[in-house]
């Protein structure tokens, strides 16, 4: 048959049709019907499956990273304990509010034991971090490198972090002294606002 054939076939005499005719429509019939149920039918479902299988293997990465922390849970617990414990002796290294008197004291005396001459010796004014507070001290001392050394030294072995900074030394005209002037910072833990205040409520009652 030819397409001039097709185009003449009566839709009302299909049961007279040439077999060509009858399996052609019978094709297009069987397209359409599977057309139209894996529109209706199979698509939603092969939709949900993908979604499913996404989400089956988002649960399998989520229970292998569980399981690595559950194996590692023992180690994670010590290394969490050392972590406490070094953050405690750092907190402990920190110069609190009633002890900077002290250290201002202990870093005048261990430039005076050395047989330093402190020419200028002032505390700045505090510098707010984020987590803590800097406490600068100015200073220019007269000595030999000898006693610059060990009065550096010193300063480092303190019990509380004491930091140097901007040190410059310098000749002194006429004499065999140098000039060393430096920033030594100490720091204290930045408290929350409301333990400070009841440290001032108490103090006030005392």
């Amino acid at each position: 048959m030819n397409l001039d054939e097709f185009r003449n076939l009566d839709l009302s005499e299909i049961g007279s049709w040439p077999t060509p005719a009858k399996v052609v429509v019978w094709v297009m019939m069987v397209g359409v019907i599977l057309f139209v149920g894996y529109q209706l039918l199979l698509a939603p479902s092969l939709a949900r499956l993908e979604l499913e299988q996404k989400q089956e293997r988002n649960l399998k990465q989520d229970l292998e990273i569980k399981y690595l922390l559950a194996s590692n849970l023992e180690a994670h617990r010590e290394q969490m304990q050392r972590m406490q414990q070094m953050f405690g002796d750092l907190l402990g290294q920190l110069t609190s509010e009633t002890e900077v008197a002290g250290l201002l004291e202990d870093i005048s005396l261990t430039g005076v034991k050395h047989g330093l001459a402190f020419d200028y010796f002032k505390p700045e004014p505090e510098v707010q971090r984020e987590f803590y507070v800097e406490l600068p001290i100015r200073m220019r001392v007269k000595g030999s490198y000898h006693q610059f050394g060990r009065f550096i030294s010193e300063l480092a072995s303190l019990s509380r972090i004491v930091t140097l900074h901007d040190i410059r030394i310098s000749q002194i005209k006429g004499e065999r002294q140098l000039m060393m002037e430096l920033v030594a910072k100490t720091y204290r833990y930045k408290r929350a606002p409301k333990e400070e205040q009841t440290d001032r409520d108490k103090a006030v009652n005392s």
